[in-house]
Order: C-alpha cells, then structure tokens, then sequence
C-alpha cells in the first residue's frame, strides 16, 4: 500500500500550515521579548527551549499528520511555511505588537505619572522634612547638653561655694552633719 500524490501533496500543504504555526509559536516568544528585553542567558535559553519544543512538536506532527513518516518534502514543506508566515504575516503581527507595546507602556507612564508620581514626590518632600526636624533637634539637644552641663557644674560650684563658705543654709541654719 503505497503513498499517492494527493496524499503527499496533502501533507506538503499540512506542513506548511504547521511550518505557519511555529511562526506563530515563535512569534510569541519574541512579542515576550520586545515586551520584556531578556539578558543573553536568558534569551539563549528562551532559543533553546524554542528549538528543542520545536522539534518535538515536527516529531509529533511527523508522527500524527504524516503516518510516522518524516519525509523530506515534509521538512522543506514545515520550512517553507515557517518563513512565509514570518515574512509576511509575521512581520505585520511584530509591526501591531510593538506598536501595541509601546502604547501600553506609554499608559502605564502616564498612570504612574498620574497616581503614584505624586505619592512618591510627597513622600520624598515628607522624609526631607523629617530629616531636617530631626537634624534640627539633634543640633537643638547638644546645645542644650552643653548648656546644661555648664549649668550644673556652675550652679554646683556656687551653691556649694555659698554653703560651704557661709557656713549657713537657706534658713539661717548650718549645714553640715554637726549643726
């Protein structure tokens, strides 16, 4: 039992569509990348988790839509799907996305310029303030630390000066453990 013609050609044009759908596959990928720049690593890795869930998929597909036969026809057709879905269709979805990325971002701006913009320059004046109070305070304390030690020892020195020099408390009466 033999492969006809309209069977392969069938196949050729089923791997076609599947060659489109891993454009479409892919194409996600690089719609999360313009929405989300990755680094180098991650977007190698982001490639090979692509290359090897391709492959897996052709497999399946291989094993589905072509009855477990891989046919070469099969890979060009699933190739040649892939690059006309990417240079034609694929190439005005990338155009929408970026447009439709940069439209999000440019919202998101002006919300965040909107709401929270506010909130945080508030919250900066707020803590400034805060900062110089408490600046402020501290300068304030030491004085006051310098004052009131002054203060005492001055206050001691003459209270002391004046009791012990006259002999005399407040009422007239000596002062000392002998009075």
């Amino acid at each position: 039992m033999g492969v006809t013609i309209a069977q392969q050609t069938w196949q050729f044009f089923s791997a076609l569509l599947f060659g489109a759908a891993l454009g479409v596959y892919y194409d996600l990928f690089r719609i999360l990348r313009v929405a989300f720049p990755p680094g180098r690593v991650v977007a190698f890795v982001e490639d090979l988790f692509w290359w090897g869930s391709a492959g897996v998929l052709t497999v399946l597909f291989g094993i589905a839509g072509l009855g477990g036969q891989l046919r070469l026809f099969a890979l060009l057709g699933e190739g040649i799907g892939f690059l006309l879905y990417h240079l034609t269709i694929g190439a005005a979805v990338m155009r929408l996305a970026r447009w439709l990325i940069g439209l999000i971002y440019a919202l998101l701006r002006l919300l965040f310029r909107l709401t929270l913009a506010p909130v945080f320059r508030l919250i900066g004046r707020l803590w400034r303030f805060v900062g110089s109070c408490l600046r402020k305070m501290g300068i304030l304390a030491k004085k006051s630390l310098r004052k009131r030690k002054f203060r005492l020892k001055r206050d001691r020195v003459l209270l002391y000066n004046l009791l012990i020099g006259s002999g005399q408390g407040k009422n007239g009466k000596g002062v000392g453990p002998h009075s």
